[in-house]
């Protein structure tokens, strides 16, 4: 909703800057908390973060030809000169589209394959300095596939790196979390639940995801896969200075 309400304004003011920063907004609200929905079987993007977020959605909705449509054009933009220096992360973000697009096509081993690629061209990347970049990270992504086709015991590595390039994030902790239960493992994975109820340690108590960990972690029963509706309390901070930062610049002129 606040999102909705912060656009027209943007819009009126017709800044390229303030348009970008609304569509970077409106991708990682969806990448984060997983709400497809957000785009449906929309074409329209304001920057490549937007365009990615699209994608990705579209596949997950079964809208395979919005989401080549992504892809091809992230893969124009990935050589394109006026991207700059975003040209490195743009081509991963490509990647993750196919591989996504490549999942829900049943194509299972091509889809852990190009993330396994995307992963390792991330890795060469610096540590990003706040965001994670490319907005998701592609060694968050590919533990994700890993978890969802049945192999848990492969998740474990791209999820510890992508902890390392981005520690603490939510999204990556409780993926390690739920690769560990099913291993078995569950002190690990008692371990990696604390930390992602200590980064929301004043979220609504019933989010699914910190029943999850509390279950986990007292012992009553093996964690099942959700999604992480938890990762909406990490984008309303997000969301939130980005709104301020925004609306400072429009009332600036």
């Amino acid at each position: 909703e606040t999102i909705g309400e912060l656009a027209p304004l943007v819009q009126a003011d017709g800044a390229r800057t303030l348009l970008s920063d609304l569509s970077s907004m409106r991708a990682r609200y969806a990448i984060e908390t997983r709400r497809w929905d957000f785009f449906g079987a929309g074409r329209t993007f304001g920057n490549v973060n937007d365009l990615f977020a699209i994608g990705v959605a579209a596949s997950r909705l079964g809208h395979p030809d919005v989401a080549e449509m992504s892809r091809r054009t992230l893969a124009a933009r990935a050589q394109s000169e006026q991207e700059g220096d975003l040209r490195p992360a743009i081509a991963i973000m490509e990647r993750e589209t196919a591989a996504v697009i490549d999942l829900a096509a049943g194509r299972r081993d091509q889809a852990v394959q190009t993330l396994q690629a995307a992963t390792r061209a991330e890795l060469q990347l610096p540590p990003p300095l706040g965001l994670p970049a490319p907005i998701k990270p592609a060694p968050e992504l590919l533990g994700e596939v890993l978890l969802e086709v049945g192999r848990p015991n492969d998740a474990l590595e791209p999820f510890e790196q992508a902890l390392r390039r981005n520690p603490k994030r939510s999204l990556s902790l409780l993926g390690f979390a739920r690769a560990a239960a099913a291993l078995g493992r569950i002190e690990t994975a008692r371990a990696r639940y604390l930390e992602l109820m200590t980064n929301f340690d004043e979220a609504d108590r019933d989010l699914p995801e910190l029943e999850e960990a509390r279950r986990a972690i007292e012992g009553s029963s093996t964690p099942q896969t959700r999604p992480a509706t938890a990762a909406i309390i990490a984008v309303a901070v997000v969301v939130s200075a980005a709104i301020l930062l925004l609306v400072r610049r429009v009332r600036d002129g």
